[in-house]
C-alpha cells in the first residue's frame, strides 16, 4: 500500500475511529483550531450523534501523521488514537452550562485570564476582551470544562460585556480575584 498523504491520512483516521468506537453511534468532524493569527491546528472531534453542543473529545492530526511518516503502521497509529479518545470518553468532565453566558452573576466564578502573545494574536483578539501590555495580551477566558488532566476555555467576546452591561476592565479585574 502506498503511503497516504496528509489529507488521505486524516480521512482514514476519521472514518476508522468512528468505525472502531461504534459507527452508528459516533461521528467525526474536522475542526480547525485557531491557535494564533498565523497558526491553525488541524483537529478532529469525535461526538455521539445527536449530542448537545459542548465539549467533545478530539485529537490533533499532525502528531499522529508524523508518527505514521516516521514508520509507525496505520494500525499502530489508529490504536494510539483510539486509546486517546477512549481515555477522554472514560474521564468524568465537569462541563459548564452554556447558559452561564446569560448573566454575569452566573458566569463570574468561571472567568479566568491567560497571558498570550499580542503580536501573534492581534487579529484573533480584535473581538475579544483583553488588555495589552507590550507584546503580551491579558485575555479574558471562560472556563467551559475541566477534568483532572485538562481545562477547556473559550475567549470571552466583547459582545458579552455589552450584553452584561459591564465595563471590560471590571471583567478583567473580576477574573483576577
Amino acid at each position: 500500500m502506498a503511503r497516504l498523504d496528509y489529507e488521505e491520512f486524516k480521512e482514514y483516521c476519521m472514518k476508522n475511529v468512528v468505525k472502531v468506537l461504534g459507527g452508528s453511534k459516533y461521528e467525526a468532524t474536522s475542526q480547525p483550531i485557531q491557535s494564533s493569527d498565523e497558526i491553525v491546528i488541524d483537529s478532529v472531534q469525535i461526538k455521539e450523534k445527536n449530542m448537545k453542543p459542548g465539549y467533545f473529545p478530539s485529537f490533533r492530526v499532525q502528531p499522529y501523521y508524523l508518527d505514521y511518516c516516521n514508520g509507525k503502521t496505520l494500525g499502530e497509529v489508529m490504536l494510539d488514537i483510539i486509546k486517546t479518545i477512549e481515555g477522554f470518553l472514560d474521564k468524568p468532565l465537569v462541563l459548564a452550562d452554556p447558559s452561564i453566558f446569560n448573566t454575569f452573576d452566573e458566569a463570574k466564578d468561571n472567568l479566568i485570564i491567560r497571558p498570550i502573545s499580542y503580536k501573534k494574536n492581534k487579529k484573533l483578539l480584535k473581538d475579544h476582551i483583553y488588555k495589552r501590555h507590550g507584546d503580551i495580551a491579558i485575555v479574558l477566558y471562560m472556563l467551559m470544562q475541566s477534568s483532572n488532566e485538562s481545562l477547556g476555555t473559550a475567549k470571552v467576546a466583547r459582545e458579552i460585556a455589552k450584553q452584561w452591561e459591564l465595563n471590560e476592565d471590571f471583567l478583567l479585574q473580576t477574573a483576577l480575584y
